[in-house]
């Protein structure tokens, strides 16, 4: 991808940013255009003007400047995204769910997720404080990807504690990172019928017969518990999670075999031929769930990254590859033309010109498309989004 940028955009940008906090009326074009082009972040006067922004009132404000700190590699940003991500504000000491960007809290958990193996204890301890309150501000998915050693530490004493909700809190997270002894508690959820979901993903990665035998029985809908609403998109979820899983454990398969399965698709409007076009898709799990739509549930990315090695990741980035060239024939196909852009092969690499400053120009190629196919399969924990949302 090459970028084409204005001459004095970096003043441009700093200057837009002191307005910001200053107060100004103001739109989100610099702080856009910061994410796309994070590293002008180490221009010292636009850092500096980032950290003033860090407790801006406005929650969108904050999370993109998370963003663009983080990406460019400093703490400040993963601090900003975990503070943003809490029930709480820590520093604006304001609830961050009353806010009326209500899905802000959300999606930095989205943002913070690639970037969990960086957060250090005292992060991490933030979001296993917040586990407490009663209300739920799980965090599962980003906790269960830090690194053990951090998570182990935090969550450990909450196994001991009287309260079973803290006590399946924990387990929830350390029964994805292979710690066998939450078992009995994760055994307990599913009876109980409490977040079964977050239990079964917790004991796929602690499978034994049980295991095998719960995800058999939940691949049927009408052995959900939400059986009074028929139209209840968790009866889909839960079926659509057990049959995954049971594909994955199952002896006769492998990550990528399941991946293949449940994940790739067939695009015939650019095959030449009979056989329809197949490629893995990225997915972003905000839809509502159905039948036909796996990666409104579970996207593919956070799929691979906790489930598929390097080696068959290698082996799916070469059907990728021998996809897009079926692809790049097909008339439908036109690279460098930013009116048609293929959103499921760049994902999310790309945006819309008109959120950027004026002057920056986005340009792709076929090499760029490529990399855009491939990369979030090789390197899938850069664009995990989160097995699940909120509970």
């Amino acid at each position: 991808m090459h970028i084409e940028r204005p001459p004095g955009l970096e003043r441009q940008i700093a200057a837009t940013l002191t307005a910001i906090a200053a107060g100004g009326k103001f739109q989100m074009h610099a702080l856009y255009t910061l994410e796309l082009i994070p590293e002008l972040a180490h221009e010292p006067s636009i850092k500096h003007a980032l950290l003033e922004l860090v407790s801006h009132s406005w929650p969108g404000v904050r999370r993109s400047v998370g963003l663009t700190l983080a990406k460019a590699g400093y703490r400040e940003g993963l601090q900003c995204l975990t503070w943003c991500a809490l029930a709480t504000h820590p520093v604006l000491k304001q609830s961050q769910r009353d806010e009326q960007d209500s899905n802000v809290r959300i999606l930095s958990k989205h943002y913070l997720l690639p970037f969990a193996p960086m957060l250090d204890d005292e992060l991490v301890g933030l979001m296993v404080e917040d586990l407490k309150d009663p209300r739920g501000n799980h965090h599962f998915d980003v906790l269960s990807a830090v690194p053990h050693q951090l998570a182990w530490a935090r969550l450990q004493p909450l196994l001991a504690s009287s309260d079973e909700r803290l006590q399946a809190a924990a387990a929830f997270v350390l029964g994805r990172q292979g710690k066998e002894d939450v078992r009995p508690i994760l055994e307990r959820e599913v009876d109980g019928k409490r977040h079964i979901e977050l239990a079964l993903l917790a004991l796929s990665h602690i499978p034994d017969s049980r295991v095998m035998g719960l995800l058999e029985h939940f691949e049927d809908e009408r052995n959900a518990p939400y059986r009074e609403y028929q139209s209840d998109v968790r009866r889909i979820r839960l079926a659509m999670l057990a049959r995954r899983r049971r594909s994955l454990l199952s002896q006769a398969s492998t990550p990528k075999e399941a991946l293949s399965r449940f994940f790739r698709k067939d695009y015939p409007e650019y095959s030449h031929n009979s056989a329809p076009v197949q490629l893995y898709h990225l997915g972003r799990r905000w839809g509502t769930a159905d039948h036909e739509n796996d990666e409104n549930t579970e996207s593919t990315a956070d799929f691979i990254a906790e489930f598929v090695p390097a080696d068959q990741r290698a082996a799916c980035v070469a059907e990728q590859l021998a996809a897009m060239k079926a692809v790049k024939p097909s008339p439908v196909f036109q690279p460098r033309d930013r009116n048609r852009i293929f959103d499921f092969l760049l994902g999310a690499v790309v945006e819309p010109t008109s959120k950027f400053l004026p002057g920056v120009t986005l340009f792709f190629d076929h090499p760029d498309y490529d990399l855009a196919a491939t990369d979030w399969i090789q390197n899938a924990e850069r664009y995990r989004v989160g097995t699940l949302g909120e509970f």
